[in-house]
């Protein structure tokens, strides 16, 4: 008999505390839910804060999201809170494909103005570690000093050896990997069969060579000049992203902003970061027709025509009116644009074609 009363007891209490801990779930608040502390309304809000990589395209007040699910109930305001939540993260995630997606990068001609460029910041990019070893707070110690000055050494005779016998040096690859290497680092996709390619080899070399014969001098306790081959001045194309954000941000909403941004991120793909004044018609005109006919994921005539245009023109206008660049607008000197056949081009009208809006 007692056994059966123990055993009631045990199946009793287990039931009131399998119920207890469901009632607690079903109550329990969800993160993204809360209700206002100012007492103005009892109904329960959600409360989201966009994810960091697109709120650069976002107004600083749509960084935090907050919307009613207009009820009291609990219950109610988790399934419409769901609703509402899914809702907002799909648009974030759609302003993230569009604003942030990357694309394969495209190989980026070589010109003289670029292989300064990419020499230039090497050297500086040297320069910048041998003064934050040198003068931060460790300093060289002689070990490491010993060690830097064997590299010089080596280094040097590399350089020499390329600059002297060209494809024919022992060290032709390794530099022609370094190149590569730093090309990429710094947003360029080279091809060695640019024609500028082995202009660029020598350029490197001898920039490599004046780095280390710069940091061998400091080495012995010299004080020699800083060189003064650095980047050409002027303003790389990504400096406009900030701009035009700043910009249109206030006249316009995320969605369009963002596909703007979108654009000129690709176009940079395409071309490579260089200059704004070195951009010329002929380089939209090819990025139009790479869009439309060799790219992956190719455009439709009216997106590029349209959308795609206006958008980089916008940007260059930007940069003239601030000064940025010297020279006219390169999208209003594309006098032609490329076309698609017919038939091609009604097939892109489909909606679900990419790049059909």
């Amino acid at each position: 008999m007692i056994s059966l009363i123990l055993l009631f007891l045990k199946a009793f209490l287990e039931t009131g505390v399998t119920k207890q801990c469901d009632k607690d779930k079903e109550n329990a608040l969800p993160k993204y839910l809360y209700r206002r502390e100012d007492g103005r309304s009892v109904n329960y809000y959600v409360r989201l804060t966009a994810p960091t990589s697109i709120q650069p395209f976002l107004n600083k007040k749509d960084h935090s999201f907050r919307c009613s699910t207009g009820t009291a109930d609990l219950r109610r305001a988790k399934v419409i809170g769901a609703e509402i939540v899914a809702k907002k993260r799909r648009e974030w995630h759609d302003l993230h494909e569009m604003a942030v997606k990357p694309e394969v990068l495209v190989s980026t001609p070589l010109t003289k103005s670029l292989i300064q460029q990419i020499c230039g910041a090497r050297l500086n990019s040297w320069l910048h570690t041998d003064n934050k070893e040198r003068y931060g707070d460790a300093g060289l110690d002689d070990e490491l000093l010993r060690e830097i000055e064997t590299f010089c050494k080596h280094t040097d005779a590399g350089m020499r050896s390329i600059l002297a016998q060209g494809r024919s040096s022992s060290r032709w690859a390794d530099i022609v990997e370094a190149v590569d290497d730093w090309s990429l680092t710094l947003g360029y996709k080279l091809e060695q069969t640019d024609p500028l390619f082995p202009d660029l080899i020598r350029a490197f070399a001898q920039s490599e060579k004046s780095a280390h014969e710069f940091i061998a001098a400091r080495n012995n306790g010299e004080q020699p000049a800083e060189q003064s081959m650095a980047p050409q001045a002027g303003t790389c194309l990504s400096a406009m992203n900030d701009e035009f954000i700043a910009y249109k941000s206030k006249l316009v909403g995320p969605k369009p902003l963002s596909m703007a941004i979108s654009i000129w991120n690709k176009f940079i793909d395409f071309k490579g970061d260089v200059l704004l004044d070195e951009v010329t018609s002929n380089d939209v005109y090819k990025f139009f027709e790479y869009k439309l006919f060799s790219a992956p994921e190719k455009w439709s005539q009216k997106y590029v025509d349209g959308h795609v245009k206006r958008a980089l023109s916008q940007m260059f206008s930007l940069a003239r009116t601030k000064a940025l660049m010297k020279g006219d607008n390169p999208v209003g000197k594309v006098e032609l644009m490329p076309k698609l056949a017919e038939a091609e081009r009604k097939k892109r009208e489909n909606p679900r074609f990419p790049g059909v809006y």
